[in-house]
């Protein structure tokens, strides 16, 4: 009686080592190839992201803005600052986009308030 539980204890043994043989070795090899797909992937990545820094770094020194007038960088005088404040600007209705005067409440083409 021992004997016959022995012969079914060793196939029982040997079908869960094919069971397993035959669902792991494939699982293996789908996470390795998995693993090699995006170590490449990464690897192009980090590849990409050293030439951009690269690139960036020969037209840094390229793209120097020039300035043509002085003019640029003055600042406004007072009086100019105050004209600007004072002077009568055109502005647009946001309802229908007609000319407005700055100091109207209403639109003189449809009527919206401002």
């Amino acid at each position: 009686l021992g004997s016959f539980w022995g012969i079914f204890g060793s196939l029982y043994s040997m079908i869960i080592f094919i069971v397993l043989f035959f669902t792991l070795v494939p699982a293996m090899i789908i996470f390795w190839v998995l693993t090699y797909l995006f170590s490449k992937k990464r690897k192009s990545a980090v590849q990409l992201s050293e030439d951009v820094s690269r690139i960036k770094e020969n037209f840094s020194g390229s793209f120097k803005p020039t300035i043509k007038s002085a003019e640029v960088l003055k600042e406004p005088t007072s009086g100019q600052k105050e004209k600007e404040l004072y002077t009568p600007r055109a502005q647009f209705c946001a309802h229908c986009g007609t000319k407005v005067s700055f100091e109207a409440k209403f639109c003189p083409s449809c009527g919206s308030e401002q």
